[in-house]
């Protein structure tokens, strides 16, 4: 995603692979931007993907066309048409 968002904007973009835990902990602090119930959630599923319960979340299979009857639209060209709001949103 990191080097999709880059090539779309020209900016470099890193990612920041983070545990649950260490999620959890950002997120419960009093400054933090994360609704409560919605971070609770996001916990639970954190910890499934990372301890293989969920492992399929990973898997990828095109049911765009057969869903909503179109080609998907991938990240790629979605980057390009975003990528002045990609820039503002990373401070460019």
């Amino acid at each position: 995603m990191a080097e999709t968002l880059t090539a779309a904007t020209g900016r470099k973009f890193t990612a920041a692979v983070r545990k649950a835990k260490v999620f959890e902990n950002d997120a419960v602090q009093p400054d933090s931007a994360f609704e409560p119930a919605y971070a609770k959630g996001a916990f639970e599923l954190f910890g499934q993907v990372e301890d293989g319960r969920m492992a399929y979340i990973g898997s990828v299979i095109d049911d765009t066309k057969k869903l909503l009857g179109r080609e998907p639209l991938l990240l790629r060209d979605w980057a390009k048409l975003h990528a002045n709001e990609l820039l503002e949103i990373a401070g460019s």
